[in-house]
């Protein structure tokens, strides 16, 4: 929904889309690449993988190459701009409930969201802010390799750490990986 609205794509996939271009590789591959990438940094600042971890790297950039293959929604970049917003904030909000529900089902967290929680718990950050610089470290590369930036980009990043957090909330779930026994979400 996000990578199809046209209107930039979310700050790690500026990242991704910039060193697939570089690389000559698709998409989705870069993603499997980096995610094997913060999978390592994630591990020096303690996060423990599981098996959803493996499934989040293999699974989404797979997916998404598959979706640039056979994209059902290729005609949204036509769609009235206000329905452009909402369907990548949809996307951007449903990427935030994926997130609560996968890290709460304790399977291990995808190597990004692994590091927002790590950041969440060793620095006593709120998700948002823990999201947040998750979100800034992508868009930082991603501007770097200069892919693609736009409005969505600035929704991702304002509105997936806040999704994330009310989602943990509402769902009463906390990491796999929580030392302190809580989640502080606001």
């Amino acid at each position: 929904m996000a990578l199809h609205a046209g209107l930039g794509v979310s700050p790690w996939d500026v990242l991704h889309v910039g060193l697939g271009r570089h690389l000559d590789i698709a998409t989705g591959t870069a993603m499997i690449g980096t995610g094997f990438v913060v999978l390592l940094f994630g591990l020096l600042l303690g996060v423990k993988p599981g098996l959803g971890t493996i499934c989040d790297i293999l699974i989404v950039g797979n997916v998404v190459n598959l979706l640039y293959a056979h994209d059902p929604i290729t005609e949204a970049t036509h769609w009235n701009f206000l329905l452009r917003v909402l369907l990548f904030t949809s996307g951007t909000v449903l990427t935030g409930l994926g997130i609560a529900i996968y890290i709460g089902a304790h399977v291990g967290a995808g190597p990004r969201d692994g590091l927002m929680i790590a950041f969440h718990q060793k620095f006593d950050w709120p998700v948002w802010k823990a999201r947040l610089a998750i979100e800034t470290i992508g868009l930082v590369g991603g501007l770097i390799l200069r892919g693609p930036v736009g409005l969505g980009t600035l929704i991702w990043t304002l509105v997936l750490g806040w999704s994330a957090g009310i989602w943990f909330r509402v769902l009463n779930f906390t990491p796999d990986f929580v030392e302190r026994g809580d989640l502080v979400v606001d």
